[in-house]
């Protein structure tokens, strides 16, 4: 790594050896040694790794021998989480600590804000500190030397987490069973080539917006029955002019696809008695405005025409 020595206070990594090491045969054992090695180099005294990991067979015989052969590493532990999915498999958070006078110096302050950061960035993000049934709440596995304690600890988290999974994933077969018809719509907005050049990347962030429920939006801007959209895409046509091509989905029992683009034709397309585009300059728009709940102004960035390619209705199960 192109870090200076002894410069590290916490060192992470999320799903790193996992990624990198499928099998525990020579070309890993030497992987995970080069890794912790490094990791080693750039920490400074006392300073902690952060290994988030699925800690399968091969991994804890990895992660042993390199360990053990390195001889730089104290103070082992191993927090069971919670994944952002019951179906996905149980991760663990490995605590190592590089030994030194400073151990204490670095503590829970620094370890806390390298976890927020590895495994939190996301609101679906991997949880610590969450148990599940037949478990303690402070499930860390401390190790004290002995390696095969610690890995049926470790199999015994699993173990209880796979019967928990289990007990959700029939908890959610019923629920799996009834099924949502809904419709997706696909449109094109074409842009105008008059005296204003149409900001797509603009357009597209609005229409995301109207599918966020957001309860600030004007209610003269919601369209009601717009689930979200599956995909946005901007196309080039000619003359360095582009499309937005993007395919909505919509609740049928609520908004039927010809009522869903006569709705985005109101918000977005340009009125044909407004021939020019000199409305839109000035700043005010107040022909393509409304004002939300908090008094902000909500812009809308017209089009020329708006168009129906497609309609497919479907049936979604679990929703």
């Amino acid at each position: 790594m192109p870090v200076r020595d002894d410069v590290v206070d916490v060192a992470l990594s999320k799903g790193l050896v996992d990624a990198m090491f499928h099998d525990d045969g020579s070309s890993s054992v030497l992987g995970m040694q080069t890794l912790l090695r490094e990791v080693s180099r750039v920490l400074k005294s006392g300073g902690l790794y952060l290994m988030v990991s699925l800690l399968q067979d091969h991994t804890r015989r990895l992660l042993e021998k390199a360990a053990k052969e390195d001889g730089r590493w104290e103070g082992l532990s191993i927090t069971p989480l919670q994944p952002p999915m019951l179906g996905e498999l149980r991760p663990f958070l490995v605590k190592l600590r590089k030994r030194g006078r400073d151990r204490d110096r670095i503590g829970a302050v620094e370890v806390d804000l390298g976890f927020e950061t590895a495994v939190k960035r996301y609101p679906s993000g991997l949880q610590a500190g969450l148990s599940v049934e037949g478990e303690a709440d402070d499930a860390s596995l401390e190790a004290t030397g002995d390696w095969e304690t610690l890995w049926t600890q470790v199999e015994s988290a699993q173990h209880s987490f796979d019967s928990h999974r289990q007990k959700g994933k029939a908890g959610r077969a019923s629920v799996a069973e009834e099924k949502q018809t809904v419709c997706s719509v696909r449109i094109d907005f074409m842009p105008r080539t008059q005296t204003v050049e149409t900001d797509l990347q603009a357009l597209r962030f609005q229409l995301l917006l109207l599918a966020t429920q957001n309860p600030h939006l004007p209610k003269s801007v919601v369209v009601s029955g717009l689930l979200g959209w599956a995909e946005m895409e901007i196309q080039p046509l000619a003359f360095g002019l582009s499309k937005l091509c993007a395919t909505a989905i919509i609740d049928p029992s609520m908004l039927q696809p010809e009522d869903f683009l006569e709705a985005i034709q109101t918000r977005f397309e340009m009125p044909e008695e407004d021939g020019l585009d000199e409305d839109l300059d000035d700043g005010g728009g107040e022909t393509d405005a409304g004002v939300a709940a908090s008094g902000d102004t909500f812009s809308m960035e017209r089009v020329k025409s708006i168009s129906m390619v497609d309609v497919r209705f479907g049936d979604v199960a679990g929703t």
